[in-house]
């Protein structure tokens, strides 16, 4: 938790209250330097239009020697003149207000009626003489209706009392508004304290939709793909693990049948003959051989994946690639009582392919068929295109994928069976897929509805 003078929370709310308050001593600056001066002025401007228009008539009822009689004169032009008071005051005697009916008769600092003094504090903006048969009688007096500045009268007391309560109130209100603001970007600190503990399955609830509503979608966006990522990479973390042990395992195998032989024909205490001699060495021939072929297929199998296997692009008829690959492996077909068949719909079909490469594809396919069809059983092969995709089938009527096996028949040392006895490295299916993959094809296993199993490969026609 963030101590007070670092939290962004009492940063907002002293910057809005340090606002506010700036904000109010300009306003005051302002109204003494440029107002006062302007309402100053204005008001000078209106006291000598104010006498200049009341002096005649007050020197006519003057006349009459009864100064009561000015008092209405007085109060009538009072009503003319907003902020200013008006009055006379005799050569011998105490100054005349406005009576009752004027509206400053009741003012404090003022003598309730007609004659009584006025205040001290009160500025005269203009005085004229009265004269009545040549001699002064008194003068006619403006004041300025309120001690103090001149634009009080603009500024009702009521305001002035307002003032700080909406000061108060702007900084409750941004208190408020700036809590709400804490209270998201809380959130967002939570989020990352969580994300970055580990815990990717942290969401912002509700983010909304302004600018840290969008950042919180931004973030939920961020983790998820983090956590697919983490997914991913715990998934290549199974894969490499699995992939080490299923090594292991078919190295093991003849290494232990190697070293057997090996101790039996260097021991001395039992006797091996001629003719088990030579069968343990062609067993241990057997066996590297094998050790050969996983650890070729392993290195294939990685520069495909890598991308670092170099295809020689070139116009191949794939129907005449199938037919010689299925002629090499004829004799082996009939050897294990399998009758193989072949049909085309096209004489010729050009595909865009690594020569080598698609005949390694082939040759896994068919030898894949070898190692699980029972004898007896019927091995088909067809090729056929449409529009743009050329379409390899190899398909067979023994007991098919198990509905767990489909989907992983083309992933390393995969075998449908539960032990490790079937022939292969495990890999040929692995290849065929990347290398179809690489030729911008695809390959896909099934179950064929009549019983058996199918696998179909695509590749892309020759432009």
């Amino acid at each position: 938790m963030l101590s007070w003078p670092r939290s962004l929370f009492w940063s907002l709310t002293a910057s809005i209250i340090g606002v506010l308050a700036l904000t109010a001593l300009l306003q005051v600056l302002f109204a003494f330097v440029v107002v006062e001066p302007i309402v100053r002025a204005r008001q000078g401007s209106q006291a000598v239009e104010l006498i200049a228009s009341a002096a005649p008539e007050l020197e006519r009822v003057a006349r009459a020697g009864d100064p009561q009689l000015m008092v209405p004169v007085l109060s009538r032009y009072q009503r003319l003149a907003e902020g200013l008071l008006l009055a006379f005051k005799p050569v011998d005697g105490p100054v005349i207000l406005p009576g009752p009916q004027g509206r400053h008769s009741r003012r404090p600092g003022f003598a309730r009626g007609e004659r009584r003094p006025l205040v001290k504090d009160l500025s005269v903006l203009a005085r004229q003489d009265v004269v009545v048969d040549g001699r002064p009688i008194g003068e006619i007096l403006v004041y300025r209706a309120r001690p103090g500045i001149a634009i009080s009268h603009w500024l009702p007391l009521r305001w002035v009392f307002l003032l700080p309560l909406s000061f108060i109130a702007a900084a409750l209100g941004g208190m408020w508004i700036f809590r709400r603001l804490q209270r998201r970007i809380s959130a967002l600190e939570e989020h990352a304290r969580a994300v970055g503990e580990g815990d990717l399955g942290a969401r912002i609830a509700d983010p909304g939709d302004d600018e840290l509503g969008r950042l919180g979608q931004q973030l939920n966006s961020m983790t998820a793909s983090l956590a697919s990522a983490r997914a991913q990479l715990d998934s290549m973390e199974s894969e490499r693990k699995r992939l080490l042990a299923d090594i292991t395992h078919e190295l093991t195998t003849p290494l232990t049948s190697v070293r057997g032989y090996a101790e039996t024909l260097l021991d001395g205490i039992v006797d091996v003959d001629a003719e088990q001699r030579a069968r343990y060495l062609r067993d241990i021939l057997h066996a590297s051989e094998r050790m050969r072929l996983l650890i070729d297929d392993l290195l294939d199998l990685a520069r495909l994946e890598g991308g670092g296997a170099q295809l020689q692009l070139e116009s191949l008829d794939l129907v005449a690639l199938v037919r010689n690959s299925l002629e090499r492996h004829r004799s082996r077909f009939e050897s294990a009582g399998l009758t193989l068949t072949f049909a085309s719909t096209q004489e010729q079909l050009a595909v865009s392919a690594d020569g080598r490469r698609l005949e390694q594809v082939v040759d896994n396919l068919i030898e894949n068929e070898l190692r699980h069809v029972p004898s007896g059983g019927t091995v088909e092969v067809a090729v056929s295109s449409d529009t743009e995709i050329a379409q390899l089938v190899v398909a067979d009527d023994g007991p098919g994928f198990s509905a767990d096996a489909v989907a992983h028949v083309f992933e390393r040392f995969y075998r449908a069976e539960a032990s490790r006895s079937t022939p292969g490295s495990g890999l040929g299916l692995a290849i065929v897929r990347e290398i179809a993959l690489r030729h911008g094809g695809s390959v896909e296993a099934a179950n064929r509805a009549a019983g058996g199993a199918k696998l179909t490969l695509r590749l892309p026609l020759a432009c």
